[in-house]
């Protein structure tokens, strides 16, 4: 099982509704999932599924660019971007009228400091896990933990 396998059953066993991979400037891998490699996806979703005992099918959408996830969930209110160089250690602060969170997960070699802009011009929240710098993976079951505990 890969590392980004890993985070998607355990996002899943923890809640998420939907996953979708982005691609950034440090993106290792900027193809598209093979259909083998989604049909695998969903069978590791429908495995953690199980696991938690949900009912409910979290979406595992096609992969987006940065700069395209920006724009589907511009009007969105409570939007986090996990940055391994932020300062901002605070608890993230949600507008309590939307019942949803976008969590952003960078890549393994993080995001460049021009697509960090771009997600501040966006008004996401950019928040940082701690000193220590984390695989995508870790960060990913840390942070949705968190949010799902507030």
């Amino acid at each position: 099982m890969t590392r980004f396998e890993f985070a998607v059953e355990k996002a899943v066993e923890l809640g998420v509704n939907k996953i979708v991979p982005v691609i950034t400037q440090f993106t290792i891998s900027k193809n598209e999932f093979s259909r083998n490699k989604q049909d695998r996806f969903e069978k590791i979703i429908i495995s953690a599924m199980g696991q938690s005992q949900r009912c409910y099918k979290p979406v595992f959408e096609k992969a987006v660019t940065l700069n395209e996830l920006n724009d589907i969930y511009l009007d969105e209110k409570n939007k986090v971007a996990l940055y391994e160089y932020s300062d901002d250690m605070k608890q993230y602060e949600f507008d309590r009228s939307s019942d949803r969170v976008i969590l952003l997960i960078g890549p393994e070699g993080g995001f460049s400091k021009e697509e960090i802009q771009t997600l501040k011009n966006g008004n996401w929240q950019i928040k940082s896990l701690g000193k220590r710098k984390l695989r995508a993976e870790t960060a990913a079951i840390a942070a949705v933990s968190q949010i799902l505990l507030k």
